[in-house]
């Protein structure tokens, strides 16, 4: 896993919009704005696509989803965006909603007060788009919008932690601007975990039967 960072330009007064539109050059009609409580079912629709894609991209396989996970996972986003500044965008496609962003600010600790420069970090949470919506500029336009978002709250980098293996969202990331800072970085003591059930739905790979 490696922690990606952009750095931000001069920091302007913060005012919040209501509703944001954009247009993709291939016609699609796309449209980013805000959460609302009738998008719930859609908010943890796509958290839960996302871990189911961690799931598959873990090289430890130590990531699960349990039954009881997307309602923890929309608590848990609905409280730290509301005690951190934050915000919920829903990007449709053609009046379809097609993928979320979770952001909020990410505080300082006095210790690191004592070994880094001021900051004010923006921290991408999760950035999903479903399957059927994606290459049609649904992840760019959230991540547009997340950007100027942070940049109106004051914020002067955009931090989000991404799987090594997901090279998709990191090519993504790299057009936008985005340069790894920090990578964790696992070893394996004792025996490996065993590997978790797939969440319903997923293909199993086939295994090699060497002669």
């Amino acid at each position: 896993m490696s922690v990606a960072c952009r750095m931000r330009g001069p920091l302007t007064p913060w005012r919040e919009p209501e509703v944001f539109l954009e247009l993709d050059p291939r016609a699609m009609q796309l449209e980013v704005r805000d959460y609302r409580p009738a998008d719930r079912e859609h908010l943890g629709e796509c958290l839960s696509a996302l871990l189911d894609e961690m799931v598959g991209l873990d090289p430890w396989h130590r990531t699960r989803r349990t039954p009881d996970y997307t309602t923890k996972s929309i608590s848990k986003c609905l409280r730290e965006v509301r005690q951190n500044d934050g915000f919920i965008l829903v990007g449709e496609a053609d009046h379809e909603p097609a993928g979320i962003a979770v952001a909020w600010i990410s505080g300082m600790s006095e210790v690191e007060r004592t070994i880094t420069l001021p900051t004010r970090v923006g921290l991408l949470y999760a950035l999903s788009v479903l399957p059927g919506f994606r290459k049609n500029g649904v992840g760019s336009a959230l991540l547009a919008e997340c950007e100027r978002r942070f940049r109106q709250r004051g914020c002067d980098q955009l931090g989000l932690f991404v799987f090594a293996g997901n090279k998709g969202a990191q090519r993504l990331y790299a057009r936008h601007g985005f340069r790894d800072r920090a990578k964790l970085t696992v070893k394996q003591l004792g025996p490996p975990l065993r590997r978790w059930p797939p969440p319903p739905g997923t293909k199993r790979k086939p295994r090699r039967v060497h002669p």
